[in-house]
């Protein structure tokens, strides 16, 4: 090396971090310094110049200095510990490196003094460096083989002189196996030859920790003796730190390479003098093609930028600068370092797009979390006390605490407790924030001036990239308005929103707790169940507002007459309770006739006068059950007996009533049974015959049997309403829409066949898959829509829903019939006959029987019903025919159709079509 440009480029030896200087083999004096050590000695570039490195010794230390010196003529390279002065006087303990060189055709060496105070004590004293530095001397009489050892020498060892036999052979067993060979090799080569020893080997301290030494000596003649004098001097340390520096060294490109950072200098023209491989990537252009070109004519769109600023006001004023901008030519923000030297400027810079994004929606959410209406805490457990601290709040916190956020910063959650937060929804909590939990509890808390309020709260745990946890979020929702309204329909669902009276859900729990008393006390109580007699009517007379009023007279008259300790309530609609506690099967006799003289008298309404009477059910407890859902059941069948015994009277739950409980049961459970193995179920067919020219076969109604291997023959009186009550009617009207529609189906490959009609129930309308199903059945069995029919009663259309409509209407655009059963029994507007599908009205067999002897309304209202048919263009048939007067009457009349017992019993399919369809030509 000619120069220091030679070893990595003077900004290296410039810009290294530890003092440097190459100093005059032959004279000593400094030739170069670099920054590190102008700024370590204190002395400037002039006056080191000025000086030698004796200069910068102790005066005691330059004897020293001086041998080392002649040793570095000598070839010897020594690393040691070493004593400095500043300018200032005060001493510095340094570790010296250093090598040979040309230097300007002088010869010279290149130092590096590294500070050693990391190893000898931050601050320590000068007889502590020194007894840390002090060497260690031995002796050896060689004519005598004698030893002789300074304290130093045992105290290197960790050695006892008291115990300790110094002879050579001992002295050799301290020596690393490995170095112990070459040590005796050298100590008799110097000798025998009176060369210099000079060795450095490895030993063992008496604790077993290998120490590293070096060791320097010389045969002397003493008084006419040869003596083997030598030094040693512990270097572990020094040799470990030099194999550090050396491996950082060697480190150092290595970093540069492959630091994540880009990175490049610049020299004082603002030319390239270095760019690593990450440098190259990001400028898209190679370190040799940049090297030696001027920064600003490589990269003219600098100019102007927050980039240009930055390296320009480095270099001025020698302070570093760092930068973060876009630089729209790379598409990138970047982040740039520029730190400046004496020579050049080091540059680094890396691509922080991903980062400015990350900040800018982290900016953003930060933004939108100070906003929102609920507010917002980051909370923090203590590991110590495991108490929660919040470390976040958000703006809303001001609104809804009357604590501004800077204010919780350090408080926990409790500052907002009060009397009425503590609970389990509270324990919840904690306990969720002790084993790092969700949790969601609605909690009541306390603002700054202690009003309270109610807080959802929403907790949920915050885990790092170990899975731990570390923080909570915690969202509150102020919940006060709707716990009120909560609270408020709490209070209004114990009571009847018209009455006032306890509602159903309060009188099932009244009569619960009035139940364990019984059962408690071996008491007795009666339930008393009040239905009102046609109350339907009012309403659908007079309006639902009168029929309002009517509940509200008629509660208030019933107040009046239970006892103090009676409860009364309204169970729903028209359905009063009454609990009357103590009383038994006579004393509750006595209260429902009490009750049944409420309606005696009119009640007399705003606008209205009206009478109404009431059935009554009497159960009593535990006699006729001891569960307040079996005494409801059984007092509400009792009511409804005696509705059918003529009502306006009360009826006692009795055996025969349990038993026709039982029948009903059994008899639900035989048709489940038989629904679903497809036994037993069954359809006959009653013909119906027009009356104009010959009487001829139109249609027949299709009517379901059901044959009981056990029960018989069950009536549909009977089984019909059963599978009304058991939710069944359904399962039963598509059973009775498949044999059906397979029968026509049958009938029409044979060649014969007509209508047929089949009868819906109110259910099975309100089902909206039942003209996908109708018609999916007819196609399925190859019947064409005009040959089939749906019945469906009056009443049905009345009470009418759009899936209704629109199921009939779906019907009647197929070409399937569309009958009114039972026609003329309802008691509403006509209205419908015109707004819905109907082609078909049959008239009731009430309105038939007795039309021959042309007595009281029906025959009026049988022509009326024809003319309006007639005006309407409507099919009628006329149902129950039984007698020839009445068929001649029906016929006179204008009527088209009938059917009855006259012209055809129900009869199965094999009796139908012998009988009935044998008349028919064939398809």
């Amino acid at each position: 090396m000619d120069t220091p440009k030679d070893f990595d480029a003077a900004q290296l030896f410039q810009n290294h971090p530890d003092p440097m200087w190459v100093y005059d083999l032959q004279t000593l004096g400094f030739l170069a310094v670099n920054e590190a050590a102008v700024a370590q000695y204190g002395y400037s570039h002039d006056e080191f110049l000025a000086m030698t490195i004796a200069d910068i010794r102790p005066a005691e230390d330059v004897d020293a200095l001086r041998r080392s010196v002649v040793q570095d003529q000598r070839g010897h390279s020594p690393s040691d510990l070493w004593r400095h002065r500043r300018k200032s006087g005060d001493l510095l303990y340094v570790e010296i490196t250093s090598q040979a060189f040309a230097y300007r055709d002088r010869p010279a060496r290149l130092v590096t003094a590294r500070d050693a105070r990391g190893w000898i004590g931050a601050t320590p004293s000068q007889s502590r460096a020194q007894s840390r530095l002090r060497l260690a001397k031995w002796e050896l009489d060689l004519e005598r083989n004698q030893a002789k050892w300074s304290p130093s020498v045992y105290a290197i060892f960790g050695l006892d002189p008291r115990t300790w036999s110094n002879t050579r052979e001992n002295f050799f067993t301290l020596l690393h196996p490995e170095d112990r060979n070459r040590y005796r090799r050298a100590q008799a080569e110097a000798i025998r030859t009176g060369s210099l020893f000079d060795v450095q080997y490895r030993a063992r301290h008496v604790s077993g920790a290998e120490r590293v030494l070096h060791e320097v000596g010389e045969t002397l003649q003493v008084s006419g003796r040869p003596i083997f004098s030598a030094v040693m001097q512990d270097i572990t340390e020094i040799v470990k730190m030099r194999a550090d520096s050396a491996r950082l060294e060697a480190r150092l490109g290595e970093i540069i390479e492959g630091m994540s950072d880009a990175f490049y200098l610049l020299d004082r023209e603002w030319r390239f003098s270095y760019v690593n491989r990450n440098a190259e990537a990001l400028l898209g252009r190679a370190c040799e093609e940049l090297t030696g070109r001027v920064l600003w004519d490589e990269f003219p769109e600098l100019a102007g930028t927050l980039f240009e600023a930055a390296l320009r006001e480095a270099r001025s004023s020698g302070m570093s600068r760092r930068v973060i901008d876009y630089y729209a030519p790379f598409d990138k923000s970047l982040e740039v370092t520029v730190h400046p030297g004496c020579e050049d400027v080091a540059v680094y810079f890396h691509d922080v797009s991903e980062e400015v994004r990350v900040t800018a929606q982290r900016q953003l959410i930060n933004v939108a979390i100070s906003r929102l209406n609920d507010v917002v805490f980051i909370i923090e457990v203590e590991p110590a006390s495991g108490q929660p601290k919040i470390i976040y709040a958000n703006e809303a916190t001001r609104r809804l605490t009357g604590y501004g956020p800077e204010e919780l910063i350090g408080q926990t959650p409790g500052l907002f407790h009060g009397p009425q937060t503590a609970g389990p929804a509270l324990d919840r909590l904690y306990e969720a924030l002790q084993q790092g939990g969700h949790a969601q509890e609605d909690l009541v808390n306390y603002t700054r001036q202690g009003v309270p309020y109610w807080v959802e709260v929403n907790l949920s745990p915050i885990f790092d990239e170990s899975g731990a946890c570390t923080h909570f979020i915690a969202v509150e929702r102020d919940v006060t308005e709707r716990k009120n309204t909560e609270r408020a329909l709490r209070l209004a669902a114990t009571k009847d929103h018209l009455t006032g009276l306890p509602n159903r859900s309060t009188f099932t729990e009244i009569l619960g707790r009035e139940l364990k008393t019984v059962h408690e006390t071996g008491g007795t109580l009666a339930l008393l169940f009040i239905d009102f007699d046609n109350f339907k009517n009012v309403n659908d007379t007079l309006g639902h507002s009168v029929g309002d009023e009517l509940l509200l007279v008629i509660a208030e008259r019933l107040a009046r007459v239970v006892r103090q300790r009676d409860g009364l309530a309204r169970f729903g609609g028209d359905e009063f309770v009454v609990i009357a506690p103590g009383a038994d099967v006579e004393a509750a006799q006595i209260l429902a006739e009490r009750l049944l003289e409420v309606f005696l008298e009119p009640f007399d309404l705003v606008r209205e006068r009206v009478s109404l009477t009431a059935s009554i059910g009497i159960v009593v407890a535990p006699e006729d059950g001891r569960g307040a859902e079996e005494l409801i059941r059984k007092a509400d069948i009792a009511m409804y007996r005696s509705k059918s015994a003529g009502r306006n009277q009360a009826t006692q739950f009795d055996d025969a009533l349990h038993q026709a409980v039982l029948r009903n049961m059994g008899l639900t459970q035989a048709l489940q049974q038989s629904l679903a193995a497809g036994e037993g179920l069954s359809l006959v067919y009653q013909p119906q015959y027009a009356l104009e020219g010959e009487q001829r076969l139109v249609g027949a109604e299709a009517l379901l049997r059901w044959q009981h291997p056990e029960r018989g023959a069950v009536s549909p009186t009977e089984f019909i309403p059963a599978a009304e009550r058991a939710g069944l009617i359904r399962m039963l009207d598509r059973q009775v829409i498949e044999m059906a529609s397979r029968q026509i189906g049958d009938w029409k490959r044979q060649g014969r066949c007509t209508r047929i009609s089949v009868n819906v129930s109110a259910n099975t309308l309100q089902w909206e898959g039942l003209a996908t199903f109708i018609l999916e059945q007819l196609a399925a069995h190859d019947v064409p829509p005009h040959l089939f029919g749906v019945e469906i009663i009056e009443t049905l259309l009345l009470e009418s829903s759009r899936t209704t409509i629109g199921s009939l209407l779906e019907l009647r655009r197929a070409g399937i019939s569309i009958a009114i059963d039972d026609f003329g029994t309802g008691h509403s507007s006509l209205g419908y006959l015109q707004d819905l599908p109907v082609d078909t009205i049959k008239i009731d067999r009430s309105f038939v029987q007795g039309l021959e002897e042309g007595k009281g309304r029906k025959a009026p209202l049988v022509q009326a019903i024809l003319a309006m048919a007639r005006a309407l263009d409507l099919n009628v048939v006329a149902e129950g025919v039984e007698t020839e007067a009445q068929r001649a009457w029906l016929k006179h009349n204008g009527c088209q159709t009938i059917q009855g017992f006259l012209i055809g019993r129900p009869t199965d399919a094999g009796a139908f079509a012998s009988s009935c369809l044998a008349e028919l030509s064939s398809l």
